[in-house]
């Protein structure tokens, strides 16, 4: 669901449907996280080691390639 996010984010102008996939995207996961839990298909632990697993791998490629960006933007200036 977060690609969806992002991709909606990136592609859609109306900032109505921008929220209403945000709510969709965001409700649903829940949902589907509290199924996994009462399914007994996931432990909780599961869970939380995949949202951090995927925060770190959202943020570590953006902050390196903001760090290169930096690294050329002062470059230039130099």
């Amino acid at each position: 669901m977060p690609t969806l996010i992002l991709q909606v984010r990136r592609r859609v102008e109306n900032l109505q449907i921008k929220k209403v996939t945000e709510v969709f995207a965001i409700a649903f996961s829940a949902l589907m996280v509290i199924g996994r839990l009462i399914s007994g298909v996931h432990w909780a632990t599961d869970i939380v080691a995949s949202v951090l697993l995927s925060a770190v791998s959202r943020n570590v490629p953006r902050t390196v390639t903001e760090k290169k960006q930096e690294r050329v933007i002062q470059s230039n200036k130099d």
